[in-house]
């Protein structure tokens, strides 16, 4: 198509030729006139000079016959010697006269002939000058319309370059929006490991209330069987003491009664102690089991909402994939009042964002009044978990507003592309440049925006997380806390346990003779056993209480080392998209159209290599017959012998100007090699081989997209220089 638009310009300035080569064929026009006027004016008068041969010749004959006829009449008459003499010498003149005649005619004819092929040859070469002339003007054509195809090419890649930089802007924000999707992500899964930890220590708890309660009830059995034992004793003694009465007399029976009865006072008194530590321990241990099934209710509460989160990120993350793959599908370009509406929204859009972003300052404000407050009274926890919340759902809003900032911004961005493609097709149109290099403009002051509020909500979140980890620090104090309260009790425990065991003892070394007591020994001893398996059980839950500690250490390192990997894995994804914004739908067509630009630029050259090559034929053609012309004259003044000086310099100035152009065919036929030398480097015309390599590259390693942009760049600067180094050969030498 534009070989054929090029023909159609050079036909049109055919039509309507310039100044210059109207005067220059006005000048031809002359100069033929001139040269057919000189050959009718030499063929009227080689006629003449025919006519006059022929006069001659018919003198000469008559003069011939006359001349018989008087030498007939001298043979008959006998006329004398001199007369004779006089015809002949006559008669020889005429002979000499004629010969120079018919050597005059056999000149003038050759020169006619000469003047002819001059006349052809002049006619050859007009239409040979007219023919470079018109070559030459669609070379001059040519090389400009290059020109204006290189400085669009130019155009093309610079616009092409602002795009691209727009692109890994936005490809730069999607990845801070995934990664603030992985942090609270992480963020959850921390706070679900905390809470599965919770729920075990709960469990634990709960097992250990359990087993506290069977040894209270054993405990209760126990004390239960040592009532009924003592009051059996009682009435033994009772009635031990009434046969003592009776045998040993009142004095001894009354001493030994009132000691048994002083014994089993402070036995009534161990065992209402007991009993009374018992009920205090039961009473304790109803209070734990209360705060125990409360925090299993408040862990379930926040099961339920973290399990709501979850499908929050879910959701998020699924329309954040969507957003992208309608982003990376690129949809449909709108005109200019579309995008100035468009850009008027998204500007509505941001004042929405900031108003939201002030919220979320004031509402940052007052979660941390409330965190120092709840820092100084610990019962108002929930309060701080529900204004947490709070924060973390406005910050979920924040986030989907700036997904919505950015599905515009992708949909204003298909829009840009859309419009730069239309710009392809009309290139010409200067306003729709300006009117794109504004909105360029707009969409950056746009992206400053939404990275100034992205920074502001990272800032939020940041103070979030420290809220959440003060948070955390302080259920931590108090799970130690409830941990010391618990061992302490557990030891004032095992004391009375302990006071109660050596009462038992001396209450047995007392009753030493009563064989009944030997049970109490027996109970005694279990619990002796029991106690011990307490203090086991205390030393394992010191013991699981330290292997939680090294489990979170543990797991903060592995958490260090997840985000090094995450971070690896970051830097790894933006190498990926930076390789995919070479690799995109919306810059593939670009790189098609510039192959397609090449490749009419390599037919063009090839097409102005063939024209070169002709014109220098054509030109080589025309130096060899005025070379011949020059070797036939100076041939037919050998033959014909130089014999003045005029002769002389005639031959002198074609020798002359048959080397002038032997030299200029040699000219000739070194700017045709050279020509050919030029046009069959490979360097010159390697703009397609580039960029095919590009776009074969891109799937093989896409880590080197900056490589690859540099090596666009200078291969670009490459073809520009052969361009330049070819564009002054346009011109050919003189003729």
């Amino acid at each position: 198509m534009l070989v054929r638009q090029l023909e159609e310009e050079l036909r049109m300035r055919m039509r309507n030729p310039s100044v210059e080569l109207q005067q220059q064929m006005e000048m031809l026009f002359t100069e033929n006139e001139h040269l057919t006027r000189e050959i009718a004016i030499l063929r009227e008068t080689i006629k003449e000079l025919e006519l006059r041969i022929e006069t001659q010749k018919q003198t000469l004959q008559a003069r011939d016959e006359s001349i018989k006829k008087l030498l007939e009449m001298l043979q008959n008459k006998g006329v004398g010697g001199k007369m004779l003499e006089e015809e002949r010498m006559q008669f020889e003149f005429m002979q000499a006269r004629l010969i120079e005649s018919e050597s005059r005619t056999h000149h003038y004819e050759t020169l006619v002939r000469n003047r002819d092929q001059e006349l052809t040859k002049t006619k050859r070469l007009d239409e040979f000058r007219a023919e470079i002339q018109r070559r030459d003007q669609e070379i001059l054509a040519m090389s400009a319309k290059m020109k204006t195809l290189e400085e669009q090419h130019q155009d093309y890649q610079r616009h092409i370059a602002v795009l691209k930089e727009s692109l890994c802007a936005k490809e730069e924000h999607y990845n801070m929006l995934q990664a603030d999707v992985e942090e609270l992500r992480q963020r959850l899964e921390e706070k679900n490991r905390h809470i599965e930890k919770k729920t075990l220590t709960a469990t634990q708890a709960t097992q250990e209330r359990n087993r506290l309660n069977n040894e209270l009830n054993e405990l209760r059995d126990h004390m239960d069987i040592k009532d009924r034992k003592i009051n059996v004793l009682q009435r033994k003694l009772d009635l031990h003491e009434a046969n003592k009465k009776l045998a040993n007399g009142a004095a001894r029976a009354g001493e030994e009664t009132t000691a048994l009865k002083m014994q089993l006072d402070e036995q009534k008194k161990q065992l209402e102690d007991q009993r009374r530590k018992l009920e205090e321990h039961k009473k304790g241990l109803d209070s734990k089991s209360r705060q125990l099934e409360e925090k299993e209710k408040s862990i379930a509460d926040v099961d339920q909402k973290l399990k709501k989160r979850k499908e929050k990120l879910d959701q998020l993350e699924a329309q954040i994939q969507k957003q992208s793959t309608m982003a990376a599908a690129g949809g449909g370009g709108r005109g200019d009042p579309e995008l100035q509406k468009r850009l008027s929204e998204m500007q509505q859009e941001l004042e929405s964002n900031h108003t939201e972003l002030e919220k979320t300052r004031e509402d940052a404000q007052r979660s941390q009044v409330e965190m120092e407050r709840l820092l100084q009274l610990v019962q108002m926890s929930q309060e701080e978990q529900n204004t947490k919340e709070k924060m973390i759902r406005d910050l979920q809003e924040a986030l989907k507003n700036a997904q919505a900032k950015l599905r515009s911004q992708q949909t204003a961005n298909a829009q840009l592309e859309e419009q730069r493609r239309r710009e392809e097709v009309e290139v010409q149109d200067k306003s729709v440049e300006v009117n794109i290099k504004e909105d360029n403009v707009q969409m950056v002051y746009d992206l400053k925006e939404v990275k100034r509020n992205e920074l502001r909500i990272t800032e939020l979140e940041q103070d979030v997380c420290s809220l959440e980890e003060a948070l955390t620090d302080q259920h931590k104090g108090e799970e130690l806390q409830g941990l010391h309260e618990e061992l302490t009790k557990k030891d004032a425990k095992i004391m009375d346990m302990e006071q109660e065991i050596c009462a038992l003892e001396a209450a047995l070394r007392d009753h030493s003779h009563m064989a009944e007591l030997e049970e109490l020994v027996g109970v005694v001893r279990q619990k002796d056993e029991r106690i011990e398996e307490l203090e086991e059980a205390l030393r394992e839950s010191v013991r699981i209480t330290a292997e939680r500690e090294m489990v979170l250490q543990e797991e903060e390192s592995c958490r260090k080392q997840i985000m090094e990997k995450v971070g690896k894995l970051e830097q790894r994804l933006l190498s990926l998209q930076t390789a995919h914004a070479l690799r995109c739908s919306t810059c593939r067509p670009l790189l098609m159209r510039l192959q397609e630009l090449e490749r009419r630029l390599t037919q063009l050259l090839a097409e102005r290599r063939e024209h070169l090559q002709d014109l220098a034929q054509m030109k080589q053609e025309a130096l060899e017959a005025a070379i011949s012309e020059k070797d036939a004259h100076l041939a037919l003044l050998e033959v014909s012998g130089i014999r003045t000086a005029r002769q002389a310099e005639e031959a002198d100035q074609l020798h002359a100007d048959r080397r002038r152009l032997m030299e200029k065919l040699k000219e000739e036929n070194e700017w045709s090699v050279r020509l050919l030398q030029e046009y069959s480097e490979p360097d010159h015309m390697s703009l397609g081989p580039s960029l095919l390599d590009l776009d074969m590259g891109e799937d093989q390693n896409c880590t080197h997209s900056g490589n690859h942009n540099g090596q666009i760049h200078q291969q670009n600067e490459v073809d520009q220089d052969s361009l330049e180094a070819v564009s002054p050969n346009i011109t050919p030498p003189p003729t």
